[in-house]
């Protein structure tokens, strides 16, 4: 559980960066509560690198204000650093029963909800 945690002006990766290098992982009952993201790069956001495996489930985010965040709320089964020069990968970490409740601020950028899936995986 992360609670009542105030940041500023940082990266703010709550789950993540999960499945690197092939990885399996494994992540769940993940509760966000009475948070604040403030100038931050993310928000409230579930990062897996593509070629992974394994699962990120049951992750609640709750009570969350955003103070201009870049990307707001995210899910990312694909990320890829760019100095990696990732190829698309057929195997990735899922992710399943992610809750967003009760939000409220304002985003940085006019894209405030990403969720970037694997159709195959959920």
């Amino acid at each position: 559980m992360t609670y009542n945690i105030n940041l500023k002006f940082s990266f703010a990766n709550i789950v993540g960066s999960l499945g690197a290098y092939g990885q399996l992982e494994k992540v769940e009952n993940v509760y966000v509560r009475y948070c604040s993201f403030s100038g931050t790069t993310s928000g409230a956001r579930v990062k897996t690198w593509q070629g992974g495996s394994g699962y990120a489930r049951n992750i609640t985010f709750e009570k969350i204000t955003l103070g201009g965040a870049q990307n707001s709320i995210i899910i990312d089964q694909f990320y890829c650093n760019g100095d990696h020069k990732c190829k698309t990968q057929a195997s990735a970490v899922s992710v399943d029963d992610v809750k967003y409740i009760d939000f409220e601020g304002t985003s940085a950028s006019e894209e405030a909800i990403k969720l970037d899936c694997d159709q195959n995986l959920g």
